[in-house]
């Protein structure tokens, strides 16, 4: 039995190894171009939003006037400023205040869009607080001017309920109550545009890596599997089929019977 090689497998093999690099530039472009879509939509998404609007008020909170402090609201008064940090802590029900690096960002400067949030100033920086003033800060931030008025109003009217639900359960006669006011009488409510342009670009940057890395794996992971491919056609290579070629074997001799080209010389 003899076997010998397909004329096909070299041919097969070769063509394989030739379209490979155009499967591969067909992948890297349509990976590129889907990135490409995402990229221009999420950026026109974030050119697209809006800005919001912000308010704040204090309400400060006014201990009554007695003979040694004739002047609460000139005079530095620690108890005025614990008894503002509880009323502050009853409106809230507790809740935490998230710290910020400066005083002066506001709630738009946080990422937030509907939020009232009441707490006790804090003139300290980063990481030192500062509690010498009773003032109690509401903020708000909304969509509409509206809105953060509404927001402001409640929160004034959240802290004012609180500081008489605690005179109320202390039994505190009138005469001796402390009370509140806002600072300014009227909130004021300015407009807080969005960073458009900072956002956008980096939105844009973000899609172009993330298309390049998603390229680059997508190119990574189509010559590992034409790896794979190719280590085991080479294997399949190692044994190829073969086509079986079979011959009638000779018949034997027979004792007496003489052959073609032997016995006589002469052939007679």
């Amino acid at each position: 039995m003899v076997s010998v090689p397909r004329p096909g497998d070299d041919q097969g093999s070769a063509a394989s190894a030739a379209r490979a690099p155009a499967r591969r530039r067909l992948l890297v472009l349509a990976l590129a171009l889907g990135g490409l879509v995402v990229t221009v939509l999420m950026t026109s998404a974030v050119g697209s939003a809006q800005g919001v609007y912000v308010g704040k008020v204090e309400v400060v909170v006014h201990l009554p006037r007695t003979l040694a402090v004739p002047n609460p609201l000139a005079t530095s008064n620690q108890e005025a400023v614990r008894f503002a940090a509880l009323v502050a802590e009853v409106a809230t029900h507790g809740e935490e205040v998230p710290r910020v690096t400066n005083q002066s960002l506001t709630l738009a400067d946080q990422g937030l869009r509907h939020e009232t949030m009441i707490s006790l100033v804090n003139l300290g920086g980063q990481w030192a607080n500062d509690f010498s003033r009773p003032f109690i800060r509401v903020e708000a931030v909304d969509e509409t001017p509206q809105g953060v008025s509404r927001r402001l109003q409640d929160g004034i009217a959240r802290v004012t309920r609180a500081l008489e639900r605690l005179q109320d359960e202390a039994g505190v006669p009138t005469p001796t109550r402390a009370t509140a006011s806002s600072v300014p009488a009227e909130p004021q409510v300015r407009y807080a545009p969005t960073h458009r342009e900072r956002a956008m670009a980096a939105t844009a940057l973000l899609g172009l890596v993330l298309t390049a890395v998603v390229c680059r794996r997508g190119t990574r992971s189509l010559d590992a599997r034409r790896g794979r491919h190719q280590a085991s056609s080479d294997s399949e290579g190692s044994a190829p089929s073969r086509a079986l070629v079979t011959t009638t074997p000779a018949a034997p001799h027979r004792p007496g019977q003489a052959s073609w080209g032997q016995g006589d010389p002469h052939g007679i």
